[in-house]
């Protein structure tokens, strides 16, 4: 591995946190994509609908941005030090 690209990134693979950094954006596509049709996927109980239950689809969509944001913020942290 070039020493120079593994000061860069900490001492990790530089494409394991690209791989890292790509997976939140995708995850958070997806968040999207569930906040423009209206449906989120839960774990349990399938798909809860904003028409049916609003606070508790609210919720999910503010918790998976939250937590999609923060994983592709750390990424980058990693990649920018």
């Amino acid at each position: 591995m070039n020493n120079h690209v593994a000061a860069r990134a900490g001492g990790q693979d530089l494409g394991l946190l690209r791989l890292g950094l790509l997976t939140g954006v995708i995850f958070l596509l997806f968040s999207y994509y569930q906040l423009r049709s209206g449906k989120v996927l839960t774990r349990y109980s399938g798909w809860v609908y904003r028409d049916q239950e609003p606070g508790r689809f609210w919720r999910n969509i503010a918790i998976s941005f939250a937590c999609h944001l923060a994983f592709i913020a750390y990424f980058v942290f990693k990649l920018c030090r």
